[in-house]
């Protein structure tokens, strides 16, 4: 993420009791090849002293086992009971999947990384692939095209990934009702707004409300990222780890981001934060500092984006996003794997300019190694770069609207002080006014930072060559950024000259009238 978010309270509370839930219903039909999916048994089973729905484990049960919709009520139910079957098989190809312990310690990974990812209090949380031993990558589902020697996941994993992801499809997604208010404890059915039902408009307002200063898009500050028609809000939903490869993140309230068309589906797609490519060995990592809602990051004080001004105004590069090392107390492994993620998966900033497209299936090796080639300036660079063209231009057109075309910068010997003053406030607004509010404010800040630091350079030096006396101290010196600037608003050196001229040449008529 660019910006930080914050999670509704709420919202993580419901969704986290849904997720207990699932987690919950996958245990009971593990729990005994001779236990039957019938909705007495699973009330008992959600009704034990050491289950977080005890007390009222008949009620949701029963929610859960009727449904809400008609045409298919017991469509979950029919998948928990396909999961029980496989689960309690013992005619899997291969022997390592015949082992019930295997698989016990497969439900219990995934219950693990549940609730770490909840409670959000590990530096770094390890989290396997879903479909496979955790290590391996295996694909979900054999289709037809695939031949024989096709390695896929054991039906009863395929099984358990479809139940996780029928909750998201049945209830979260577009256009549908949410999960009944009858699915959650009392004390949280009785809050949820309406008192019907928690769904994907209930889970929208909330971060609204609770974001309520964020009007562009929290991962890209490109776009803004919804749209509110007549009290109903239009944004799309991404799942940072994609629902698809882990299923058991699919209503997860931590995986749950509102954002732009592009960085949920155009540029995103499918890419694993965790993994460079499927099948990786190892499990992934997530950093504390890469997660959506790692509110104590502070990406604000805490990111930067480098700038190239050395090929003027008219050709501005960005550079990376670095991190600032001096404000952060946070892990350095974790920072710069929330960097990776934003470049690798979202194409940030290679989507603020133009060049250096984004590549695909390249590892965190082949990064680093173009990154220090292209930071190399001891030999001629031949990256295309991140030329800013896009963002320049609206940085530009900013500038000269806040300039007023020059009208309030005065000419004379006070002028550039007068237009540094000027810039920074212009600064000052970007960074603490527009922020979260106007597309591409990040971009903008840092290059007009760049600008102003490397003017300021500027001016300095030649102020040490006036007190030495290299430079004559009444040469009034104008930096090549800021009298290009000047230009823009029609204050440049020959104009001023001009104009000068044409009034002396007024005056010297006025005058000699005058001694006549």
């Amino acid at each position: 993420m660019i910006h930080d978010i914050k999670l509704p309270l709420f919202t993580k509370r419901c969704l986290f009791s849904i997720v207990q839930l699932q987690m919950s219903l996958l245990d009971f039909a593990a729990s005994d090849p001779a236990t039957r999916i019938e909705l007495e048994a699973y009330g008992k089973y959600l009704d034990r002293d050491d289950c977080c729905f005890k007390g009222y484990g008949q009620h949701i049960a029963a929610a859960v086992w009727h449904g809400h919709r008609p045409k298919r009520p017991l469509a979950k139910i029919a998948l928990l009971q396909e999961f029980s079957q496989s689960f309690h098989s013992s005619d899997d190809p291969r022997p390592v999947y015949n082992a019930q312990d295997f698989k016990r310690n497969w439900l219990k990974r995934i219950r693990k990384e549940v609730e770490n990812l909840y409670q959000c209090t590990e530096a770094k949380i390890e989290i396997g692939y879903f479909y496979g031993d955790g290590i391996q990558y295996i694909k979900g589902k054999a289709t037809k095209n695939q031949s024989e020697n096709t390695e896929v996941a054991p039906v009863w994993q395929q099984k358990a990934g479809e139940f996780f992801l029928y909750f998201y499809n049945a209830y979260l997604e577009d256009s549908k009702d949410g999960f009944p208010a009858s699915f959650f404890p009392p004390d949280m059915s009785a809050l949820i707004p309406g008192g019907k039902h928690f769904g994907r408009q209930e889970l929208l307002k909330l971060f609204l409300v609770e974001n309520n200063n964020l009007h562009i898009c929290p991962v890209c500050d490109e776009n803004g990222y919804y749209t509110d028609s007549r009290g109903t809000i239009r944004a799309t939903i991404d799942h940072f780890l994609p629902k698809d490869t882990y299923p058991h993140f699919a209503c997860h309230p931590h995986n749950l981001i509102p954002t732009c068309y592009g960085c949920n589906s155009s540029v995103k797609g499918l890419r694993d934060p965790l993994h460079v490519t499927k099948g990786e060995p190892g499990p992934g990592i997530l950093y504390k500092e890469a997660m959506p809602y790692a509110e104590e990051t502070r990406r604000k004080d805490t990111f930067y984006l480098t700038v190239d001004l050395s090929k003027g105004l008219r050709e501005i590069r960005l550079g990376n996003l670095e991190y600032n090392t001096q404000l952060q107390d946070g892990n350095e492994d974790g920072l710069n794997a929330a960097l990776e993620i934003l470049a690798r998966v979202y194409d940030i900033p290679g989507r603020w300019a133009t060049g250096n497209p984004l590549q695909e299936n390249k590892g965190p090796k082949d990064i680093l190694a173009e990154e220090s080639k292209q930071n190399d300036t001891s030999v001629e660079t031949k990256k295309p770069g991140f030329v800013a063209d896009r963002v320049s231009e609206t940085l530009f057109r900013r500038m000269r609207h806040f300039l007023g075309q020059g009208k309030d910068i005065m000419p004379g010997d006070n002028m550039i002080d007068e237009l540094y003053n000027a810039l920074s406030l212009l600064l000052y607004y970007l960074s603490e006014e527009d922020r979260y509010k106007d597309p591409l404010t990040v971009p903008m800040l840092w290059i007009l930072a760049a600008l102003l630091a490397q003017e300021k350079q500027q001016l300095h030096q030649v102020l040490l060559l006036q007190q030495q006396g290299i430079l004559p101290k009444d040469r009034h010196f104008i930096p090549a950024g800021l009298d290009e600037v000047l230009s823009w608003s029609g204050q440049d050196n020959a104009k001023i000259q001009r104009r000068e001229d044409t009034i002396q040449a007024i005056l010297n008529v006025a005058m000699k009238k005058k001694g006549k």
